[in-house]
């Protein structure tokens, strides 16, 4: 690499406008790899849970939204319990979560 292209490299850096492309190149020419990652801030376990629990309250308020349009309203325990189990399902398959 040249210096000129160390500087644009850093220039990018400090800009927050580096490519990958361009620290693929610079781990190239200091015969390293280069690693991408995103790392979770909370334990992935967690995440899923959280998540799966956000879906099936969102699933939850719109079955109660049509239940209580026909006055079969459940209570709050009901929706605990559904909650529960519909978490546990979403937890099965969590990729379809962040779709």
């Amino acid at each position: 690499m040249t210096r000129g292209a160390v500087y644009k490299l850093e220039a990018n850096e400090v800009d927050e406008s580096i490519s990958v492309a361009s620290l693929r190149r610079a781990a190239q020419a200091l015969d390293a790899d280069f690693v991408y990652a995103i790392i979770p801030r909370a334990p992935l376990r967690k995440m899923i849970n959280e998540r799966a629990r956000e879906a099936a309250r969102d699933q939850l308020t719109k079955v109660a939204g049509t239940m209580g349009l026909e006055a079969q309203t459940l209570t709050k325990q009901q929706i605990e319990d559904l909650a529960e189990i519909i978490t546990a399902k979403l937890e099965k398959n969590p990729s379809s979560l962040w779709l």
